[in-house]
């Protein structure tokens, strides 16, 4: 028997769009990610960044010319009066809302900010925040279709 006998054959199609909630997973995930290695160059006494490729056309010759930018990243924690680091995602624009009416986690020591930047990563890929992130998808969007019918 030869090996491509020996592998099973199926008839379908691969997906060519993610769910919302996987979108909206991957996006969070982004920016957590984003948070721990600015709370990790942070700790070493650097500034994270990250770098973005844009592409633009010139207006004389047409030529697409790509150039790199640095995108510093915005820290999502800071301290309060009382010397606690605080914790705060963002979906877009908006806080999210971890629990109903809370946006805001306190952290207490420098210590804990990168373990529970990691706890809140894998609640986000276990789906605990896909209510919220869904809710606060729906918030802005009912915003942006609210702006563009005020203005016509």
């Amino acid at each position: 028997m030869g090996i491509l006998q020996s592998l099973k054959y199926v008839s379908t199609k691969r997906p060519t769009t993610a769910s919302p909630v996987e979108t909206r997973r991957k996006a969070i995930l982004k920016r957590i990610h984003e948070q721990i290695s600015a709370a990790r160059a942070r700790e070493q006494g650097t500034q994270h960044s990250v770098k973005s490729v844009q592409r633009i056309r010139s207006a004389e010759t047409g030529a697409i010319k790509e150039i790199v930018k640095e995108k510093f990243i915005r820290e999502c924690w800071w301290t309060a009066d009382d010397g606690k680091f605080m914790l705060q995602l963002r979906y877009g624009m908006k806080p999210l809302e971890i629990v109903k009416g809370k946006a805001t986690i306190e952290v207490g020591e420098w210590s804990n900010l990168i373990p529970t930047l990691e706890m809140l990563k894998q609640a986000v890929e276990q789906g605990e925040l896909d209510q919220q992130l869904g809710a606060t998808a729906t918030l802005m969007s009912q915003q942006l279709t609210g702006k563009k019918h005020r203005k016509q």
